[in-house]
């Protein structure tokens, strides 16, 4: 994430910093492209370290390595990274080539590379629930990278030589992980490959309690107050969303409840209603119908950026800076109805002599007014790995004043550093994590290539606690420093600027209370095919009928033992098992209306289909 700029000023300093490096044996070369034509500000890393440096105006670069077998990482934006053993030369040529895929036209998609990805996929496939699930058009290996004092030393360069840069919105590449979609495989992986980062943050998301409401005419109840109870004390509290969910959340830290049967009470509209035996996510959605007609007059969306701005995170406000107007227009023109706030906090690390640990622009509807703030922001000090995040959580949830009442309330961390880790900040994000999730607001990370995996452990918990999700940048952009692959089996690659439009459009939009959209949908029967699993047999359903009132029949040709429904954002509802004549009925009618999906896998082969559940007026 630590952008590698591309103009020759920087190449001084970077030659300076790599000067005080340690190492045995010095390289030198030339980058080019198939024509031959220098890539000027082309970047060069030593595999597994922060070893680095840019090539010349002719192409040109020298480095001193650890040693003779030292493997460079070259990228250059819209080129493939390419990978050189030296095996003992000192003197190399390299050529790149342009990237095949270009992200202006479509969306590719990566898998996790892994060691220990052939020991466990054969169980994992089995667990995995309705994940999105694309075809494999691109891997590569993840770097690891240590420390920051490449991206440090990168950030001492003056903003003035990054903004001649001409930086433009739609740049940077991301992908996202919602752990609501692959719960299972969320359960797998932080029981095992993650388990060492449960104990050490002392967080444990495992014991789900989901709750959905809708009204008395079949409509979402949104923003309600629920309560997961244990007797009369409250374990963890939160808000209805968009589709009238709500995530609850027992044993969270590690203790136990005092009784077997905990409770879930509502309340709504100066009204309480309860549900006295809550059941775990296991056994399924706890369900509760309101006494309400459907409401949409709540407009309101507050969006609060909390970023990172130590010095290795110029690169980021600069990118901001750019793509921040961009984003929120783009989410405004999706839905014109709605009515946005946005504020920011920039923070920096407790202990150090700057001018301000940390800076806010409270929560404005003059969109200009927060986007002129931001542009007057630039990074500095840090140094060490963890900053105070902590404390930027603190002053955004505890002092900008979010709205009573909201469809939405989005909290994105951009950061590139975990929180600092002792006693005293683990008690203080429990509890700033729990006011979160009481106020409605969704946490959504936004972590770039200085994190490890101790960082992303804790950042998806984050946006579990919170009902969010979890956005990564990618080395598809070809921007700055490697990236670490995120613990997964596969994601979506977007432009960070779409993807969070996307997410902000997926957690506010709710159908009119006529339906009338949906109906305007028309969404047709039809039959989805999937190509050949493993074992040759053709794939395919056919549902309807579609827009449906509750009622569906699902034929299936092929293979196939399970079908999951999802909402709108992809999160699991319910599990169906296909019996022996290939066929399913079952009846969502219990369900706001809406739009819902369909999911199924085969071996490696997928099918997502459609419904739109819309009842008649």
């Amino acid at each position: 994430m630590k952008r590698i700029i591309q103009t020759t000023g920087i190449l001084c300093l970077m030659l300076l910093w790599c000067s005080g490096i340690q190492a045995q044996f010095s390289i030198s070369g030339t980058i080019t492209d198939k024509a031959g034509e220098p890539l000027i500000g082309a970047s060069i890393l030593e595999k597994g370290t922060t070893n680095g440096t840019v090539a010349d105006i002719e192409g040109k670069f020298a480095l001193a390595v650890k040693d003779s077998l030292a493997t460079l990482l070259v990228s250059y934006t819209g080129f493939s990274t390419k990978e050189i053993a030296l095996k003992g030369t000192s003197d190399v040529k390299i050529l790149l080539s342009e990237a095949d895929v270009s992200l202006e036209e479509v969306t590719v998609s990566a898998s996790r590379s892994r060691r220990s990805r052939a020991k466990h996929s054969s169980r994992r496939s089995k667990k995995i629930a309705a994940s999105s699930y694309v075809s494999e058009a691109t891997s590569y290996e993840s770097v690891d990278v240590a420390t920051r004092s490449t991206s440090d030393a990168m950030a001492s360069v003056s903003e003035a030589v990054v903004n001649e840069n001409q930086l433009t919105s739609g740049t940077l590449t991301a992908g996202e992980i919602n752990d609501f979609q692959k719960w299972n495989l969320w359960e797998d992986i932080a029981g095992e490959d993650l388990n060492k980062w449960q104990k050490y943050w002392q967080i444990n998301p495992s014991e789900r309690y989901s709750m959905q409401l809708i009204s008395s005419d079949n409509s979402a109840v949104t923003d309600a107050q629920v309560q997961l109870l244990d007797g009369q004390q409250v374990i963890w509290q939160s808000r209805s969303d968009n589709t009238g969910k709500a995530e609850l959340w027992a044993n969270l830290y590690g203790q136990k409840t005092a009784s077997n049967k905990l409770s879930i009470e509502v309340n709504y509209e100066g009204k309480s209603y309860a549900i006295k035996q809550a059941q775990d996510f296991q056994k399924g959605v706890n369900m509760l119908t309101i006494p309400t007609n459907c409401n949409t007059q709540n407009k309101q969306v507050d969006i609060a950026f909390v970023v990172d701005a130590t010095g290795s995170m110029g690169d980021e406000i600069e990118y901001l800076k750019v793509e921040l107007n961009d984003i929120i227009e783009k989410a405004k023109a999706k839905a014109s109805d709605l009515d946005f706030r946005l504020g920011t906090v920039f923070y920096r690390d407790e202990g150090e002599s700057e001018a301000y640990l940390t800076r806010t622009s409270t929560f404005s509807s003059k969109i200009s007014k927060t986007t002129s703030f931001i542009k007057e922001q630039s990074a500095g000090g840090g140094g060490d790995f963890p900053e105070a995040v902590t404390t930027a959580l603190e002053t955004a949830i505890d002092s900008m004043a979010w709205s009573d009442q909201a469809i939405g309330r989005f909290l994105f961390l951009v950061l590139d550093a975990p929180p600092h880790h002792n006693p005293e900040v683990l008690e203080r994000l429990k509890v700033i994590t729990k006011k979160a999730a009481a106020k409605g607001i969704r946490i959504i990370p936004v972590t770039g290539s200085g994190i490890d995996k101790s960082t992303e452990y804790l950042m998806r918990t984050f946006s579990l606690m919170t009902n969010g999700t979890y956005v990564f940048l990618t080395d598809h952009s070809g921007v700055g420093n490697p990236h670490i692959e995120p613990t997964t089996d596969t994601y979506d690659v977007e432009k960070l600027n779409d993807l969070l439009v996307r997410l902000i459009h997926q957690y506010t939009y709710q159908p009119s209370c006529d339906n009338t959209d949906l109906h305007a949908l028309n969404a047709p029967d039809k039959e989805v095919k999937a190509p050949n699993s493993k074992d040759g047999t053709a794939l395919s359903w056919t549902y309807f009928p579609n827009p449906t009132s509750g009622q569906l029949r699902v034929e299936v040709k092929g293979e196939l033992e399970h079908i999951y429904l999802t909402d709108f954002s992809g999160k699991i509802l319910q599990r169906y098992q296909v019996n022996k004549n290939n066929s399913l009925d079952l009846n969502i009618g219990q369900y706001p209306s809406g739009i819902y999906f369909l999911m199924a896998r085969n071996g490696e082969k997928n099918l997502k289909g459609k419904i739109i559940l819309a009842r008649q007026a």
